[in-house]
């Protein structure tokens, strides 16, 4: 297990990873990150630019082919690898979702065992890559065939409410069937996939494989109307769903918008 000594009391102004680089923002706009039981500021996440948003889909359109050509069972692999480091570090990925989300640890560790449990099914990915024949399927002496073919850069916009987990319903899906991808973590918790990227980058992804660009409304915009992001997925509250849905739509992109969802909060001594 790693050492608990990798959870902060101050993460200090995190990074976007890029391209298989850490790199710095260069916007002047900087939100702070609280943790909500204490009230402290325990880091700061840039409010990237639609320049910088721009260059992440790049990076991943670069990559992209290359990691198209490598096949699924060598994909696969890579994830195998992933799932054994964040095992590893298990119990600081699930200390740091409870320093910025406020979740309680044993919530925080249940949100961490599914993370892994996506994962796990992606590293499975051959076998979700079938595609199938039919004899005659279109008429009498014309068949039809089915091919699963990955299609380009994808991105993700996260929500608050699970840091870890959310994510990684998408991108490791995407991924290993041949994608690449971005993440956008919400403002409010960016440090859990901070953490997690650093363990991606220790799997041996290639660079613009996954990528995570930090910041606000203007990341996602440009990511939906970015015309080499073939889809985006989302999680959040209904209006803003609405509006993923239609504005992704409108620019041709496949969208998954996930509205409505509620989390109960209690608030104790």
């Amino acid at each position: 297990m790693a050492l608990l000594s990798e959870v902060k009391k101050d993460y200090g102004k995190l990074k976007n990873y890029v391209n298989g680089e850490w790199i710095d923002s260069n916007s002047d706009r900087v939100i702070d990150v609280e943790n909500p039981s204490t009230g402290e500021i325990i880091a700061k996440v840039p409010m990237s630019t639609p320049d910088e948003t721009k260059a992440a889909v790049e990076a991943a359109h670069e990559a992209w082919w290359a990691w198209r050509e490598t096949p699924p069972i060598t994909r696969g692999r890579v994830f195998f690898k992933l799932k054994e480091l964040i095992e590893q570090h298990f119990e600081n990925v699930a200390r740091i979702m409870v320093q910025e989300q406020g979740k309680t640890i044993d919530e925080a560790r249940g949100e961490t065992r599914r993370t892994i449990e996506n994962v796990e099914v992606a590293a499975g990915i051959p076998s979700l890559m079938f595609g199938y024949t039919l004899e005659d399927g279109a008429a009498e002496g014309i068949d039809e065939d089915a091919v699963i073919s990955p299609l380009g850069v994808f991105g993700a916009v996260c929500p608050f409410n699970f840091p870890a987990m959310i994510p990684y319903w998408f991108w490791p899906y995407a991924v290993a069937a041949g994608n690449t991808y971005i993440v956008k973590p919400s403002s409010q918790v960016p440090i859990t996939q901070n953490y997690l990227t650093k363990l991606v980058e220790e799997a041996g992804f290639p660079p613009g494989v996954f990528n995570i660009v930090n910041g606000s409304h203007e990341v996602s915009d440009t990511l939906m109307e970015h015309p080499k992001v073939k889809g985006i997925s989302f999680v959040g509250s209904t209006p803003v769903a609405k509006y993923i849905y239609k504005k992704s739509a409108e620019n041709g992109k496949r969208v998954q918008a996930q509205g409505g969802a509620k989390n109960s909060l209690v608030v104790m001594p």
